[in-house]
């Protein structure tokens, strides 16, 4: 599978997981872009609405660690809040506000772009065919990387805004409970159940496939 899909393809089983089926939900939109929309991304821990809780947990569960790192935030999410959690060994924060700023720029930048390769890859059967590059929002391939790595003036404004929404966020009045709520519901997925109950017996969870140390995803985050 083409990985510029995989996001997407995350969405979709996180849906079919945690949202239930067309008929139980009514109108609501069951597409996996629907998680991916800004506006209830950006609402964070001040979610309010079932589809911005979705897509919070989804944005905290499965797409945050493609940025703060998969041996990190993506083991420690079972057992630590996201703003609080630091590594075991070195006491290192795991999840920076830069980082949740940085996740939610490349996922405004790339969304259409994601979205359009996971429409391909379902046509094709799980891969997307077209070479076609397809600039970002905030970046463009005739731009190349001379000037703030290939990002526009405009993408680093929008970067200085998201760091000023999230630490906002993370001391709204919701935060805590936000948190409290997302924790609890990585340790009740099926992942989560399994894994603290090795925790707790001291046997150390497996690892279900090799991770990166840096948590770069190049296939998430690529530039253009």
């Amino acid at each position: 599978m083409n990985q510029l899909t995989l996001i997407l393809f995350q969405s979709q089983e996180y849906l079919k997981q945690n949202c239930g089926d067309s008929d139980s939900l009514g109108d609501t939109d069951l597409e996996p872009e629907s998680l991916l929309c800004i506006d209830r991304v950006t609402k964070l821990r001040r979610a309010a609405t079932q589809d911005e809780i979705d897509s919070a947990n989804w944005f905290f569960a499965e797409y945050l660690e493609c940025v703060a790192g998969k041996k990190g935030w993506g083991k420690e999410k079972y057992f630590q809040s996201v703003s609080k959690a630091v590594d075991r060994e070195t006491n290192d924060i795991l999840v920076t506000v830069s980082d949740e700023a940085f996740a939610l720029l490349m996922l405004e930048n790339y969304r259409d772009k994601w979205i359009l390769r996971y429409e391909e890859a379902c046509i094709a059967g799980g891969r997307s065919n077209t070479d076609k590059r397809i600039d970002g929002k905030y970046t463009s391939s005739v731009k190349g990387h001379t000037e703030f790595g290939g990002w526009s003036r405009k993408g680093i404004r929008r970067f200085n805004a998201l760091c000023e929404l999230v630490e906002a966020d993370r001391i709204s009045e919701m935060a805590a409970a936000a948190e409290a709520g997302f924790m609890n519901y990585m340790r009740n997925t099926e992942k989560g159940m399994a894994i603290v109950a090795k925790t707790r017996t001291g046997i150390a969870p497996d690892n279900e496939e090799e991770e990166d140390e840096t948590g770069d995803d190049s296939a998430y985050m690529e530039p253009f």
